[in-house]
């Protein structure tokens, strides 16, 4: 018996062997993230076997949930006590059931307080005609109604994606199956569970980011000039894909850069004019856009302090203090908020000349997207736990390129810490002033390891920088 169990292993390493390094990498992705999963999957439902009844204490976290129909119900268990999602029970899908709320009656900057670009509120009101949002976006999601409107739009936005999964296998030429196992291990992932939490519309920005990848650099005109129109829509809906436009800085497509701006400018302007107001919702909307991510008036700047799933490099520092000292949450120290502020802003700021300088600088297409997607996720800071989606373009591009390099294994590691769904233990309790909903061992390693790709990035071309420098001939 030992026999043949030697046999088999050895079998299996042959065959893993022959295996090209693309191939190997793409099966541990896929398989790591599955196996994750299936082991998540039922720790979810113990949890929730013992977390029927939701202590009061707990800020009446599920007092709402227990009233309204039995598909949040069991829907919730997933998003709570998790420690790797959004932890308010009651609040689940609320991003995009207010959303709606909003457009309802066609005046969300004037007569409410949206920070969306207007481009994705007209697509809002597609589906708010699907229910009654009268009596508030609460009452509409608890509707059946509301229930099939939402899983509507969930279709709309992942079909497309796994199709262009698909075409991207295809280009690889990997069979079907593969393309079936990598668009579900993108579907349990972190980003992608944490956007069924929400329901945000960021969803809908994903495939037509995914087709700008797919067809910018066509030899075709016009399907590059559909790419450029296609990535102008995503930063229609959400503004920060529009980071993705340095790879064509990067390879010298400045006239496809140029039409791409004024796509976006269209996209980001023209829809204000279909609203009550017209283009005085302009100044609403930025000042909507910029007080979302300032003080909410809780008397803490709660994008320094963490707000409820921000988890960032701008308030890392604060994260940090409130794990090393209670003190950090009293409201005492609220006075020396300013100083975690200035710091985090000035991280910020150099992760951005960082992430220009590793996007310009870098060898390899995959690489440049890389760095287009942690743009998406540090700036700004409240974008960070929604934009994790983003990562399905770069990893698409990584897992498909040829010729894989020794480095290339640490970028397969670091993907698979921010994507494989893993529960973990809070370091930051629930609901303290500060940190809201709590900070987790997870939400830490996965803010670690975003950074950790951005180093690497870096270093990788600083290193050639220094190398190229070696190499000049010294002046006589």
């Amino acid at each position: 018996m030992k026999e043949k169990t030697a046999q088999k292993l050895h079998k299996l390493a042959l065959w893993w062997r022959g295996k090209s390094k693309e191939n190997q990498m793409l099966m541990l992705f896929i398989g790591i993230i599955l196996l994750c999963f299936a082991l998540l999957v039922p720790v979810m439902f113990i949890k929730y076997a013992f977390n029927i009844r939701i202590p009061d204490e707990e800020l009446a976290s599920g007092a709402v949930i227990k009233t309204t129909n039995d598909f949040y119900r069991f829907f919730s268990m997933l998003f709570y006590d998790t420690n790797i999602f959004f932890q308010d029970r009651d609040d689940i899908f609320m991003d995009w059931f207010n959303i709606n709320f909003m457009v309802a009656k066609n005046n969300p900057y004037l007569g409410a307080d949206s920070s969306y670009p207007p481009l994705v509120l007209k697509i809002a009101q597609i589906f708010t005609a699907m229910a009654d949002y009268s009596k508030g976006a609460g009452v509409a999601r608890n509707s059946m109604e509301g229930v099939y409107s939402i899983l509507i739009f969930y279709a709309v936005c992942l079909i497309p994606t796994y199709v262009l999964i698909y075409v991207a296998c295809r280009r690889a030429k990997q069979p079907f199956w593969v393309s079936l196992l990598l668009s579900f291990a993108f579907s349990v992932s972190v980003p992608f569970l944490f956007e069924y939490d929400r329901g945000n519309y960021v969803l809908m920005a994903l495939p037509f980011t995914i087709a700008f990848f797919l067809w910018y650099n066509s030899e075709k005109k016009w399907a590059r000039e559909l790419a450029y129109l296609s990535l102008a829509i995503s930063v229609g809906i959400k503004i920060y894909p529009a980071a993705f436009a340095l790879i064509l800085l990067k390879e010298k497509r400045f006239a496809g850069f140029v039409r791409t701006a004024a796509y976006s400018v269209v996209a980001l302007v023209l829809p204000f004019a279909f609203f009550d107001g017209g283009f005085d919702n302009i100044e609403a909307f930025l000042h909507w856009l910029t007080d979302f991510s300032g003080d909410k008036g809780t008397g803490v700047n709660v994008v320094v302090y963490g707000v409820s799933y921000s988890y960032s490099p701008y308030n890392l520092y604060a994260i940090l203090a409130g794990i090393l000292g209670e003190g950090i949450i009293d409201l005492e120290v609220v006075q020396t908020a300013k100083a975690f502020e200035i710091v985090g802003k000035l991280t910020t700021l150099f992760i951005i000349v960082c992430i220009f300088f590793a996007g310009l600088t870098a060898n390899r297409g995959w690489k440049v997207l890389l760095a287009s997607a942690l743009a998406t996720l540090f700036v700004p800071s409240i974008s960070f736990a929604y934009s994790g989606c983003m990562f399905v373009v770069p990893i698409l591009a990584f897992l498909f390129e040829k010729n894989k390099e020794k480095i290339d294994w640490a970028y397969l590691v670091l993907f698979l810490l921010v994507l494989a769904p893993v529960d973990s233990f809070n370091v930051l309790s629930y609901y303290r002033l500060a940190f809201r909903w709590g900070v987790s061992f997870m939400h830490i390693i996965q803010l670690l390891s975003y950074m950790a790709m951005l180093g690497l990035l870096t270093a990788e071309s600083l290193l050639r920088y220094a190398k190229k420098v070696r190499k000049l001939p010294a002046k006589a």
